[in-house]
């Protein structure tokens, strides 16, 4: 027993080196002590020169940035957040439990003055983009608006309980909560405008729960964090954009670049993941404190993120490379070949021999031609649990391929359109035949056309970008290795296999997102394109078949800039 417990002690003292060296924090640029309890907030001045502070005891810290040297603590009240207004000039922080709005002298530390007329907790404030108007938002639902510089009450307004706020760049306002009225045991997102006093609409972020909700600075994209994930949200119309990868952690909180195109995100076991907007992909994870990342804010320049961590009460500065503008690079020669060939699946002919199931799925998917389209149904069954990479975190089960097109060439472009999916991931695969179904179900390069792009075992972990794209069109082109990715005639990305140069095996697949219950995909057109393609399947053969992408007229398009197009003109 005691040899045992000997053994116990060492093989713990082993396993909690280990998990400490896997997840060893980084070296910050700078680092500030001086709190002595978890930091809920932190905010940058606009001019870039003071950074605050507020923790759970309710000290209140301003800190030079430059000189990285503390100037002020002031002991105020517990909880509540902190704002600058946009001329540096005054500091605002919600009361917490006593029930009161404090401005304060960033420079000297001295109180200007306290609004008294809040009846419950106050928890957030807010300057209007001019700075003539200061709203905060308490427990019991009332949002009030002051002038900052006499101290007069403006306007009172009845909204929902625990309020946040938020101004947009036109000067109106917009309140949420996080309280599902349909559904409690779900989290829901509540956007009023204070004006009209008018429910814009609701979202149902697909999280366990929500911890922090933000606007981007052109209030074009609403981020919603919580046990999950991070969903990015059209801030005009509800909509979701997409969700962003690397999911199935806790994120606490989000924060936007000033120009709206980086989103950071912290989260459990002390990480910080920080996304390209523009483009949907994961830029970076920076290991930033040893337990828990927690209050997040990036300076007005965007090139510094500020963090604070749950345990050890310290903030910390990160230097942040923006990313580049999106390029959309040249197409492959073999497209432009005139004599170029393509095949497409035209399902009305009813060749759905070449859309047979792989072996033991056979007794779980139904078969049926609707309106020219494949439907394919599966039946909810749960097996073989299969996670992508542990990125993707598609806890699926197993995977259904609906084709099998056996190809071998190293030149190949591929469009996938999906009509509707219920319970499903959808994605076209391009790689090496597994031989095996069940000790090599992943050696193929996956494109997903649901909310990730990204590769399995075949490829090296970093070489496929994982983006968060809701995608129903999607098109791949293989090229000796290379692939390149677009959508809708929109460029998305492109990058290199390191190992796939030539493919066997070509077709789509299926995710059942959840495998307690069915799944059902509607396809409407399979096209393969290529120089060197002869006899795949039975595929209806149509030579010299118009490509659907006029790759001479491409143009650099991203998705999100098309959506903020659409929204600027009012479009459906």
């Amino acid at each position: 027993m005691k040899t045992f417990l000997l053994f116990l002690t060492a093989l713990v003292s082993i396993s909690f080196t280990f998990i400490h060296s896997t997840f060893a924090e980084e070296v910050p640029d700078a680092t500030f002590k001086g709190h002595a309890d978890l930091i809920y907030s932190i905010t940058f001045s606009p001019d870039g020169d003071l950074l605050a502070s507020k923790s759970r005891d309710g000290s209140l810290k301003i800190w030079d940035v430059h000189n990285e040297q503390l100037m002020h603590t002031i002991n105020t009240s517990r909880r509540g957040a902190i704002a600058f207004s946009p001329d540096s000039s005054i500091l605002a922080s919600a009361g917490g439990t006593d029930k009161v709005v404090n401005l304060w002298n960033p420079n000297t530390g001295d109180l200007l003055r306290t609004f008294e007329e809040h009846l419950a907790d106050v928890s957030s404030v807010a300057f209007s983009p001019d700075g003539d108007i200061l709203a905060s938002g308490s427990a019991d639902g009332w949002v009030r608006l002051w002038n900052p510089h006499t101290g007069e009450l403006l306007k009172t307004h009845r909204s929902i309980e625990d309020v946040s706020i938020v101004f947009r760049n036109d000067g109106s306002i917009i309140t949420y909560d996080v309280n599902n009225p349909r559904f409690p045991d779900r989290p829901a997102i509540s956007v009023w405008e204070l004006e009209t006093e008018k429910l814009l609409y609701t979202v149902e972020p697909d999280v366990s729960e929500v911890f922090g909700v933000n606007f981007s600075p052109d209030r074009g994209i609403l981020a919603s964090a919580g046990w999950g994930g991070v969903d990015l949200w059209d801030a005009n119309t509800g909509e979701l954009i997409r969700p962003l990868p690397i999911r199935g952690q806790v994120f606490f909180r989000t924060t936007f670049s000033p120009d709206g195109r980086i989103l950071a995100g912290s989260r459990d076991f002390g990480f910080i993941e920080i996304w390209d907007t523009e483009t949907g992909s994961h830029l970076r994870n920076i290991s930033a404190h040893r337990h828990d990342a927690y209050a997040i804010a990036f300076s007005p320049d965007g090139q510094t993120l500020a963090t604070t961590g749950a345990n050890d009460y310290l903030i910390r500065l990160w230097r942040i490379t923006p990313p580049g503008e999106v390029e959309t690079p040249e197409p492959p020669d073999f497209l432009k070949d005139k004599n170029l060939q393509s095949w497409k699946e035209d399902f009305g002919q009813g060749h759905l021999k070449s859309w047979t199931s792989r072996k033991l799925q056979r007794e779980r998917v139904t078969w049926e031609i609707k309106n020219e389209r494949l439907s394919a149904r599966t039946k909810a069954w749960c097996n073989q649990r299969i996670i992508v990479n542990d990125e993707l975190a598609l806890q699926t089960n197993y995977t259904l391929r609906l084709t099998e097109l056996p190809i071998e060439t190293d030149q190949l472009h591929v469009k996938l359109s999906i009509h509707s999916t219920s319970n499903a991931n959808v994605g076209i695969f391009i790689g090496k035949d597994p031989k095996d179904d069940l000790t090599h179900p992943l050696e193929y390069a996956y494109q997903f056309t649901d909310h990730r792009i990204g590769s399995p075992e075949i490829l090296t972990a970093s070489s496929a970008p994982i983006l968060g794209f809701n995608l129903n069109k999607i098109e791949v082109v293989f090229d000796r290795g290379h692939f390149y990715l677009y959508s809708d005639d929109a460029y998305i990305t492109d990058f290199d296999s390191g190992t796939l140069k030539k493919v066997d095996m070509l077709g789509i697949v299926v995710f059942p997102k959840n495998c307690t219950e069915n799944a059902e995909i509607v396809v409407d057109d399979f096209v393969v394109s290529g120089p060197s393609i002869t006899g795949a399947g039975s595929l209806d053969v149509h030579p010299n078949h118009k490509l659907t992408v006029l790759w001479g007229k491409l143009k650099h398009r991203s998705i999100q800039q098309g959506m903020k197009k659409q929204n600027s003109n009012g479009e459906d």
